[in-house]
């Protein structure tokens, strides 16, 4: 949840990007480090978190950035 996904088409690269949560979340639910997220998601070529997006997107300065909009078909949600 509260996750974001890059396709760099360009480079051949996938990034996503997790929240950065503070440790009292481990109270009630996972918290993933870096690391832990690289071994979950070992298809990934890169992990961040979210609050890196911006500065991602200012450094990487694509051409053109796609955005998937629509309605979540599990939970109903405009995305």
């Amino acid at each position: 949840m509260d996750c974001y996904g890059v396709i760099d088409f360009t480079n051949e690269r996938t990034i996503l990007f997790i929240p950065r949560l503070d440790e009292l979340y481990e109270i009630w639910m996972e918290v993933l480090k870096i690391d832990e997220a690289k071994k979950k998601y070992d298809m990934i070529d890169e992990i961040r978190f979210v609050d890196e997006l911006e500065s991602y997107f200012k450094d990487a300065q694509p051409d053109t950035v796609y955005v998937n909009k629509g309605v979540n078909s599990d939970s109903g949600l405009t995305t």
